[in-house]
């Protein structure tokens, strides 16, 4: 498990330094501009970002033929899925840190914040990098890694809109609520971990039939 786990980030680990420079770039902006208007966009991007670099990895893996050697491996094809997904895992929750830590600073130079949009950036954050990752990696096992640029953006897309159809099935339920926003992003969150576990089983089960 270890070995796959760092040849998965050496793989994107390219993209990942990237992804992770211009997170500390993007830390600074509020502090810059004085607005925290911003920081609803700038945690939601950084939440993201960092999941954004998983398909070049695999496009690495395919190049290298590293694909075909671990499915050939003395380890069970459950163990390649799991590091897979606890990487994906990993990588969400390194944006959510970059998040907090930008959040964190804009806060402790005196930078006035609206904790509701605060909040709503960070629940639309983990929940577009949650099911981008859902939606991404099935579709690569079924396509390839020659279209996994394409598959992420495609995924990134699916995660927005089914974020707005939540939205619009939701509020119209809890909008007498005291707190309907923290009602949509609890739920938001919620479905999202479901359909990130019902990736990983169908992933899984599209692994084990996978040929060499």
């Amino acid at each position: 498990m270890i070995g796959l786990l760092r040849n998965n980030f050496y793989s994107a680990s390219g993209n990942l330094k990237t992804a992770f420079l211009v997170n500390v770039i993007l830390m600074f902006v509020p502090i810059i501009t004085r607005d925290g208007e911003m920081l609803f966009t700038i945690i939601a991007v950084q939440s993201f970002m960092f999941v954004a670099n998983i398909g070049t990895g695999l496009q690495i893996d395919t190049t290298s033929k590293w694909n075909r050697f671990e499915i050939t491996m003395p380890i069970r094809r459950k163990t390649v899925i799991d590091a897979r997904y606890l990487s994906l895992i990993i990588m969400i929750l390194l944006g959510i840190l970059m998040s907090v830590i930008t959040t964190i600073l804009a806060y402790s130079v005196g930078i006035s914040l609206n904790f509701e949009r605060v909040g709503f950036g960070f629940t639309f954050g983990i929940m577009v990098a949650l099911l981008t990752s859902a939606f991404m990696y099935p579709l690569i096992l079924k396509f390839g890694t020659e279209k996994s640029e394409m598959l992420i953006i495609i995924s990134a897309f699916l995660s927005v809109g089914v974020f707005a159809l939540l939205a619009s099935i939701l509020l119209p339920f809890v909008s007498e609520l005291s707190n309907p926003d923290l009602v949509l992003r609890s739920s938001a969150i919620l479905i999202s971990i479901l359909l990130f576990a019902g990736s990983y089983l169908l992933s899984m089960a599209m692994y084990m039939k996978k040929e060499l």
